[in-house]
């Protein structure tokens, strides 16, 4: 039975080599983890975090698919590519699973997630969220040109009222 509580990862440097090693060894995808940089300096993290990224692409991975990978660190609040947490304290709860036995339909439904997280892998997660930012710009852009013929079409139904009552 899979139980979701987070892995603490390691790392003995900060070189992209060990970095890979460890991340393949532990298997982040497949539950969520966490890596405890508050000890490091702001120059160290930024190394870790561009070293860590690199090797997310290079293994086909993203840091937040299926599980999110954390980093603990006070230096800065938010990143655009890893979620920043300020301790492990912050770390979501809904994580933490007490265990349980499962009943055939709970059981079966498990099956059925492990299966569609293994295909998950298999998706370029990077291309994925390009075309999905593409079509948040689009709907934006839709949305701003509805707001805007809205508009005229209130000024356009004022005039009509204006010249009724003028006639």
């Amino acid at each position: 039975m899979n139980t979701f509580h987070y892995l603490k990862v390691k790392f003995e440097s900060l070189d992209i080599i060990a970095i890979e090693e460890n991340l393949s060894s532990v298997n982040v995808s497949q539950r969520p983890c966490y890596v405890d940089a508050s000890s490091i300096n702001l120059e160290q993290l930024m190394e870790l975090i561009n070293n860590l990224a690199t090797v997310f692409k290079y293994l086909n991975l993203h840091p937040k698919f299926p599980y999110p990978f954390y980093i603990i660190t006070k230096l800065i609040e938010n990143h655009e590519t890893f979620p920043i947490v300020a301790s492990e304290n912050d770390l979501p709860t809904h994580f933490l699973q007490t265990a349980k036995r499962l009943t055939p339909r709970e059981s079966m439904l498990q099956n059925k997630i492990q299966i569609l997280q293994r295909r998950l892998i298999n998706i370029n997660f990077y291309e994925k969220i390009e075309q999905l930012k593409e079509i948040q710009r689009e709907q934006t852009k839709l949305s701003d040109t509805s707001k805007e013929e809205y508009f005229y079409h209130n000024i356009l139904l004022k005039i009509k009222e204006q010249q009724k009552l003028n006639i």
